[in-house]
């Protein structure tokens, strides 16, 4: 492809394992945890893991650096354990 300056431009992106390995992954904090515990009470003691939408509205609200896939995992780490 010709951009303007003459010189060609290469598009570069990163897809499957590339964008996974690429992504940094960050252990939560003690105190995250406790957030999201208090803030999913009611959904960790019905058993039951939030959605996207969910997840997206705790980030938004605690204005959180998790992304909304820690967020899901966390809770859903914390039903397995209640389960067992």
């Amino acid at each position: 492809m010709e951009g303007a300056t003459g010189k060609e431009e290469t598009i570069v992106s990163m897809t499957g394992k590339e964008a996974e390995t690429s992504r940094r992954r960050r252990k939560v904090t003690a105190e995250e945890r406790k957030k999201i515990s208090d803030y999913f009470e009611p959904l960790i003691l019905s058993k039951k893991v939030p959605g996207q939408k969910q997840c997206c509205q705790y980030i938004i609200t605690a204005k959180s650096a998790l992304d909304w896939k820690s967020v899901k995992y966390g809770v859903y780490a914390r039903v397995q354990g209640l389960k067992k």
